[in-house]
């Protein structure tokens, strides 16, 4: 049938012009009517003009904020017609250009009312029209309930047209229309009252959002009503009287009602149509949005789903697509669309509210919150606040939702929500360097810990009455520092081993992030007390490690000796607290590795040592032979004659040292300096006795102050213990006065700190590892001295039975007990030597095992709420820093990722590399194969196309310059790596051939953008991952290996670099231009053959250096663990180094968990997904554990790897550094290989060379510097330019040469391919060593190329369709001709970003899919042991 039109849409609003205008793009015929203005409501009485008018009500506070910067702002008076008919002139203007852009688009335009006389017939103003598609798209409705007086109210499309401006304003609801007009309202100075019948308003918002809402509101003049609802309205003149059902009235000119939106589908026909409505008069569509009538659709506020305006226009766009192109179905993801509200401040939000994640995934979650000032209002004064929430999935990382409030919420949400749409990871938004300053940034530069040791409830309590009491103040009413901080929480306090804990566990918690045992120190809680074997590969990294290792500054204060439990907790690992010196251990602990915890201070190796080190236990020290500076009858407590104090002023130049205060008061706060002060030979003095002092010692608000002003010169920031430990001595001497007065001077450091520090970028928190079994008891009356005695009452209940006076602190065990109660009468209790009674007779008095308080400030200081678990206070202050990504920036972080994932599946699905790994052969041969499997190539050619595309230039090149970097240890983590890849290969693989396609032409065609789309239903993680898939085509597959290629044929052949790349260019496109039938056949051929033949070759070298072999393997394994040390011309690899290549190599070699294999075993004739599954669990076996094994082997075995050879010295392998070093000096060694590792200490003594050097025929003169090449101290180097000797000058700045036009040519180590064929030269091949890697390079790149020209020629036919193809493949080998004869060295960087954007996404959707693949896997046994069964309801 002919209809007049392919589309006819209802409703000229923001989605059916975008509908109307794409599909008219698209060749459709295309009409539009609309009866009321062009642009629907978002344009004409909606978000624009309602934007317009948040903007002019703001310029109020604009205003008076001013006052603040310096301006003298006069304002006369605010004009409503003004704001009012410009807003009108700009709508005017956007219903213009909506009117021209469907014009010029070719869409015809019928104004008047629309309604539809039949399923494919529209009547417009008497004349009708027919359409093969309908679309409504025709809105919604201010909605007003039923009421006596309703009519006296307006609605929002009529408050952008008022008259004259009310003076006094009633808006009704609690939506997000109420709570922006009733903003806008107050903002332009109407008296504004918001009444809500519910308890709280914005419904279907976060919760903490709509609390913080409903404070910051009233900040702004509107006063909020909740519980309140209208009764009926009546008119007196100008003025509306609102009765309240609670009998009240208001007196308002004007009354907004906000209760909602209905449906626009009044009279439009649809019953006719035969359309069904909701219960809400909503048209009801599925997910293509089609009416139960087929070919009417409807999009926006019409269906009642998301009545938002992007919504809508992403909904037009999807209509267009889905109706007028072949390309595949579009649809909209609802789950992660970004909201904002107008409010004032702004709301932003995107994804699920805290409530919404609690019901998906239960507690595993992990929930951010930060609240602060804005820095504008620092000097406006203005009191408002911003708030933010991240939702975070525990279990991946997985941000789920971002929640604020703040000005310009709406703005910072969108750029956020791409973020989270993109599946981004916390870790992700951590390691991303904020703007500054800017709210998005919201992070602290510092954290101080201050902790009571044994600051108990009882002890904060009877602590501020006692400081109140001491100065004549009430004391009950009276303040310690902390007790105004706004959050608090309580803190479990247990060990995992005990009820009641001990410091040393619960430091361990606190700076770990993990519970531990009794007695021992940031050790794992599998490690029993006193085992020193098992704690020396079971440490826990602490904060202030962390926090020194990403550069930060640190600091450690304690009034204890600072290597007690508690201080001690911070820097050492140690089975038993005790091991404070070397006395404290046996001959077989030292014997085993073990420091005792002295000697770990002084010997810490993360970033430049601890900054600021103040405290008690010096003896521990000093040597027992040496006398104590302070009393002449004591000495230092070591046995083993070191003194350590000495050991660490030597450790470097820039360290000073007190024992004293008059010392310690010449400390100068210099930055660039280091400061150790140990007050004591033991602990320090208690509050209350340090001023008798010998030798003087500061208060603890003192050395706080001295710490935080030089912990401040570091400009990433700090982080800063601060220990009151002699509350706990004073607890356990049953003496509550010095317990006290110790919490007291805590309270005093706090205050301090308070002064030095800025909240905006600090988190101060305040807590106690423990408390104690003091009590306040006995019903004294109001001001009596705490430490007093409780005053006999009248009620005999309440009196001592022997009428004997008791005091209000007591303990309940302790050396405070006596058999017989004692007459305190004329004993002075409040004395400072009074020891409290006990009820329980102990030599010292016991921890107590109740929750401790923990006090916080600053930022991040509202994850501290409710019940925690001590070891939660780690998260607090590590999210606070954010350290993680100085950590990070350097790790092998993403490799980790992937190794994580493939170890993960491996033990999830029961290693099935091992179950499966026999059965994969009888596949391979075709023994299961059946005539009718679909599929175009057999099972060997897809694991050959496959092969094709791992084995490259890596199994030689990459490998070389693995173990040129992490030495012989990196074949080892190669080896696990592709063991575990072998798990990845088979889940990657047979998901991604369940959800396989057969393309228009007839080929099976698959990968994980079929099974993103149809097994997990998101197509834009597909599109995302097709379009890495692309552009790794090249940046891996194509330009890197024909750059390497032709540079092989130009060294070994001297065939001109445009020559080889011709011919190869013309094989090259003669091949990929047969699709996968003729790529497999070649491939098929072409891998068998050069595996083989590389494979003869290495291992014809490896038996002739068959003596060697042993000793390279055993390097290998015992290496691993603890990295490689210097031997020849190679100066060791960390464990760090020989990890991050040896893993790295692995992934990038055998490609498991990249995605790129299933696209090529989808082409594979076979009914069962887990069949090619199986076969692809090969792939990581022969790319990794054959062929880059024996490449590693000749390189071990050969020698070569730590042997220097001539070579030009390529210039960003070369380094010039400060000084004469030489690789024969072992201390130099050390040096070289701390500065060459993956995380240089931040005091290096290597130092780049600046200056000039003397150059006089090619020979450097003098020793200033010494040149650093490919990792290794160069020699006999000679300076050339233009091809002579060169004499002059060689500029260099930080290590670089700055003086153009000369080469550096000399001996240096070799890697990657040059390392590779060295060490094939250097068996009986000699020369032809050469010409078998040269070979081995070009077909291996050769065949690279072929896989991948594939795999970007599947991603650009799901992207734009097959018509693409053949300009993608003229392009691949344009490219390919290209690179032969031009510098690639940026691609390589390329290639491994978009390596790495593959990967992510294909990771995320195996994990997603990992219970449909147990359930397939599961199935796998029985085709493994010959059941042969169809798998019809698992594909």
């Amino acid at each position: 049938m002919e209809y007049d039109y392919n589309l006819y849409v209802l409703g000229a609003g923001s989605g059916g012009v975008r509908a109307s205008r794409i599909s008219s793009s698209y060749g459709a015929k295309v009409a539009v009517a609309e009866s009321t203005y062009l642009g629907g409501t978002c344009v004409n009485v909606g978000c624009v003009p309602k934007k317009l008018f948040v903007y002019g009500s703001h310029f109020h506070e604009d205003f008076n904020d001013a006052n603040g910067y310096g301006w003298d702002v006069s304002v006369n008076g605010f004009d409503w017609p003004t704001l009012r008919d410009n807003k009108t002139a700009e709508i005017e203007r956007l219903n213009g250009i909506y009117r021209n852009l469907l014009q010029n688009a070719g869409v015809d335009l019928h104004e008047g009312h629309a309604k539809l006389i039949d399923a494919h017939t529209i009547e417009v103003n008497g004349q009708r029209f027919t359409a093969e598609n309908i679309l409504i798209a025709t809105g919604g409705w201010p909605t007003v309930p039923e009421f006596p007086g309703a009519e006296h109210v307006i609605t929002s499309n009529e408050a952008f047209y008022l008259d004259t401006f009310p003076e006094r304003v009633v808006v009704v609801g609690g939506g997000y229309i109420a709570v922006e007009f009733a903003g806008i309202f107050a903002g332009l100075g109407a008296e504004t009252i918001q009444l809500y019948r519910g308890p709280l308003f914005l419904r279907g918002f976060d919760d903490s959002v709509r609390e913080f809402v409903k404070d910051e509101l009233p900040k702004k003049g509107i006063d909020l009503r909740f519980n309140t609802d209208v009764e009926r309205i009546e008119r007196d003149g100008d003025t509306r009287i609102v009765h309240l059902k609670d009998g009240s009235t208001i007196s308002a000119d004007l009354v907004l009602y906000a209760t909602g939106r209905h449906p626009n589908t009044e009279n439009l026909g649809l019953d006719a149509a035969g359309v069904t409505l909701g219960a809400r008069g909503e048209i009801q569509v599925n997910e293509d949005y089609q009416t139960n009538v087929p070919n009417i659709y409807a999009i926006g506020d019409v269906t009642d789903r998301i009545q938002l305006t992007p919504v809508a226009i992403e909904e037009g766009m999807c209509i267009a697509n889905n109706l007028f192109t072949d390309r595949p179905k579009i649809h909209l993801n609802y789950d992660t669309i970004p909201t904002a509200v107008f409010c004032q401040p702004n709301i932003g939000t995107v994804g699920p509210t805290e409530a919404e994640a609690v019901a998906l995934h239960g507690g595993d979650l992990d929930i951010y919150e930060s609240t602060f000032k804005p820095m504008k209002h620092t000097l406006s004064g203005r009191d408002e606040r911003t708030y933010m929430k991240m939702i975070v999935r525990r279990s991946d990382d997985v941000v789920l939702a971002v929640h604020m409030v703040g000005p310009d919420a709406g703005e910072i949400i969108q750029g956020i929500a791409v973020a989270i749409v993109a599946g981004a990871t916390k870790k992700l938004f951590d390691t991303t360097v904020g703007i500054h300053p800017t709210a998005a940034e919201e992070l602290a530069k510092n954290v101080i810990l201050f902790l009571g040791d044994g600051m108990g409830i009882s002890t904060v309590t009877a602590a501020r009455i006692f400081a109140g009491q001491q100065q004549g103040l009430d004391g009950e009413e009276y303040d310690l520092a902390f007790d105004r901080f706004e959050n608090l929480a309580l803190i479990k306090t247990y060990n995992t081993d005990a009820q009641v804990p001990d410091s040393a566990g619960t430091i361990s918690a606190i700076v770990t992030g993990q519970k531990t045992r009794m007695g021992v120190l940031s050790v794992t809680s599998d490690v029993p007390r006193g085992d020193c074997v098992k704690a020396l590969n079971h440490e826990l990294p602490t904060i202030l490690q962390l926090a020194e290792s990403a550069g930060y500054a640190s600091g450690v204060i304690s009034t204890a000796r600072i290597t007690h439990a508690t201080p001690a907790g911070t820097y050492a690992h140690s089975p038993d607290r005790d091991w404070e010196n070397s006395s404290e251990m046996t001959d077989e602990h030292r014997a085993f590795g073990c420091k005792d915890i002295a000697q770990q201070l002084v010997d810490m190796e993360h970033g430049d040592g601890i900054d600021v080190i103040l405290g008690g236990g010096r003896a521990q020290f000093y040597p027992d032979t040496t006398t104590d500076p302070e009393y002449a009858d004591r000495t230092g407590a070591r046995d083993d004659g070191k003194n350590l104090v000495q050991a660490w002023l030597n450790k470097a130049n820039n360290r000073m040292y007190a024992w004293n205060k008059a010392d310690f008061e010449k400390f100068d706060s210099n930055p660039n300096k280091q400061y150790m002060a140990l007050f004591e030979p033991s602990h320090m003095q208690f509050e209350a006795d340090r001023v008798r002092d010998p030798g003087g010692e500061p208060s603890v608000a003192e050395m706080t102050t001295f710490a935080i002003k030089r912990l401040q010169s570091n400009e990433k920031g700090f982080f800063l213990l601060v220990e009151s430990g002699r509350i706990d001595h004073a607890h356990h001497f049953s003496n509550a006065y010095r317990a006290l007065s110790d919490t007291v001077a805590m309270s005093d450091a706090v205050a301090a700190a308070l002064e030095l520090v800025d909240l905006e970028e600090t988190l101060i928190l305040v807590t106690a590892d423990h408390s104690h079994t003091m009590t306040i008891s006995g019903y004294p009356p109001r001001g009596n001295p705490i430490l007093g005695k409780v005053p006999q009452p009248e009620n005999p209940m309440y009196r001592d039975e022997n009428a004997l006076p008791y005091t209000t602190l007591s303990y309940a065990n302790g050396p405070g007990y006596q058999e017989t109660l004692p007459d305190l009468s004329d004993i002075d209790t409040t004395a400072p030597n009074y020891q409290q009674l006990g009820t329980v007779p102990l030599p010292s008095e016991t921890h107590g095992g109740e929750d401790v308080a923990a006090f916080a400030t600053g930022k991040n200081a509202e994850a501290v709420r409710g019940i925690m678990e001590q070891n939660k206070l780690f998260d607090v202050m590590t999210d606070a820093l954010n350290f993680l990504d100085g950590l990070l920036g350097s790790a092998a972080y993403f490799p980790l990722v992937l190794l994580g994932m493939g170890l993960f599946f491996t033990i999830y699905l029961g290693f099935p590399q091992i179950r499966y790994f026999k059965h994969a052969w009888s596949v391979l041969r075709g023994k299961h194969s059946q005539q009718d499997d679909p599929g175009d190539t057999t099972h060997f050619q897809a694991l050959s196309t496959a092969l094709s595309g791992t084995v490259g230039t890596g199994n030689i090149g990459g490998v070389g310059l693995a173990i040129f970097l992490g030495g012989p240890a990196a074949l080892f983590w190669m080896w696990a790596t592709a063991f575990v890849g072998m798990t990845t290969k088979f889940v990657e693989v047979t998901v991604s051939h369940k959800y396989r396609k057969q393309d228009d032409k007839g080929n099976m065609v698959g990968g994980p953008m079929h099974y993103m789309e149809y097994g997990l239903n998101m197509k834009w993680l597909a599109v995302f991952f097709a379009i890495a898939t692309v552009i790794s085509s090249f940046g891996s597959g194509n330009l890197p290996q024909a750059n390497n290629m032709a540079s092989g044929l130009m060294t070994s052949f001297a065939i001109p670099t445009w020559l080889s790349g011709a011919v190869l260019a013309v094989l090259l496109g003669l091949v990929i231009v047969g699709g996968i039938r003729r790529i497999a056949v070649v491939a098929a051929t072409l891998v068998p053959f050069m595996g083989i033949l590389y494979a003869f070759g290495a291992l014809a070298v490896v038996l002739s250096n068959y003596e060697n072999v042993l000793p390279a393997l055993a390097s290998v394994v015992s290496d691993a663990f603890t990295g490689s040390a210097a031997t020849g011309g190679f100066l060791g690899a960390s464990f760090a180094y020989a990890f991050n290549r040896g893993v790295n190599r692995g992934l990038y070699s055998n490609e498991a968990g990249q995605g790129s294999a299933p696209i090529a075993h989808a082409s594979a004739k076979t009914r069962e997904p887990v069949s090619e599954g199986m076969v692809s669990i090969l792939e990581p076996f022969i790319d990794t554990l054959i062929i880059c094994t024996l490449t590693g082997l000749v390189i071990l075995s050969s020698g070569v790897w730590q042997q220097k050879f001539e070579t030009p010295f390529a210039e960003f392998d070369t380094h010039i550094i400060a000084g004469t070093y030489s690789d024969q000096n072992p201390e130099h060694v050390s040096q070289l290989f701390a500065h060459l590792d993956l995380s240089p200490p931040a005091n290096d003594p290597v130092k780049a060379f600046s200056g000039e050097l003397e150059v006089i025929n090619g020979v450097i003169q003098g020793n200033a510097a010494t040149i650093l090449h490919n990792r290794s101290i160069a020699e006999e180097v000679i300076v050339y330019a233009d091809n002579t000797l060169y004499s002059g000058t060689l500029q260099v700045a930080e290590g670089s040469m700055v003086t153009d036009n000369l080469l550096l040519q000399g001996k240096s180590l070799l890697h990657s391919v040059p390392l590779t064929a060295q060490a094939f030269q250097a068996s009986f091949l000699g020369i032809f060593g050469e010409y078998v890697v040269t070979i081995g390079l070009v077909m291996f790149a050769f065949s690279t190329a072929l896989a991948w020209s594939y795999y970007g020629d599947r991603a650009v036919t799901y992207l734009v369709g097959s018509r693409w193809v053949t300009p993608y493949r003229l392009l691949y080998v344009v490219g390919f001709f290209l690179a032969t004869v031009a510098d690639t060295s940026l691609v390589w960087l390329i290639s491994a970003i978009t390596v790495a954007l593959m990967t992510l996404p294909n990771l995320i959707g195996i994990f997603l899919m990992r219970k449909e693949v147990k359930n397939m896997a599961a199935f796998a046994q029985h085709i493994a042991v010959g059941r042969i069964i169809k798998l019809s309801q698992y594909r």
